[in-house]
């Protein structure tokens, strides 16, 4: 049976759509803030995730963007107060754990989704495009047919037309 690899992107990447990754700081090394280290990584694995799709036709790649998800306040003493009431406001928009989990079964378990990224409703959805400097700088390889990678239309490498989103 073919080999299946769920990675996990967040939904908000959507947030910042012009978000590039900065490689001279892709893990805090110059400067440290939370949520741009999270969205530069989330941006890297989704380029990563792109260009291992590419490279195993025997393995399904795909991912998530996960949503805002419910957590447990209680389980948290050291959060001050007004973080914990910022998140009661954030958590009427958030789904349940449960809810998420559905999705990462339905990807996990079920053959007809051929898509790449799916969001928490269990819909695929269109992702940014990806540049070949983007890809190159990820994974150390120069693939010189490509200048960008797109998610939502079809691009040709090494003669094999391969689309990237499929609309209901």
């Amino acid at each position: 049976e073919d080999g299946k690899i769920i990675n996990i992107s967040s939904q908000g990447l959507c947030v910042f759509p012009f978000i590039k990754l900065n490689f001279d700081n892709i893990n805090g090394e110059i400067k440290y803030r939370p949520s741009s280290t999270y969205y530069q990584n989330k941006l890297a694995l989704l380029t990563f995730s792109l260009y291992m799709r590419e490279l195993h036709d025997d393995i399904t790649i795909q991912a998530i963007r996960v949503t805002n998800v419910k957590i447990d306040m209680t389980r948290y003493d050291n959060i001050n107060l007004i973080l914990k009431k910022a998140y009661a406001i954030k958590s009427k928009f958030s789904i349940s754990p449960a809810e998420m989990a559905e999705i990462y079964t339905m990807l996990a378990t079920e053959k007809n989704h051929k898509g790449f990224l799916y969001n928490e409703k269990g819909k695929e959805v269109k992702a940014r495009s990806i540049t070949l400097e983007d890809v190159n700088r990820v994974t150390g390889f120069i693939e010189p047919e490509f200048n960008t990678y797109t998610f939502g239309s079809t691009l040709d490498y090494e003669n094999k037309k391969v689309d990237y989103w499929h609309p209901d």
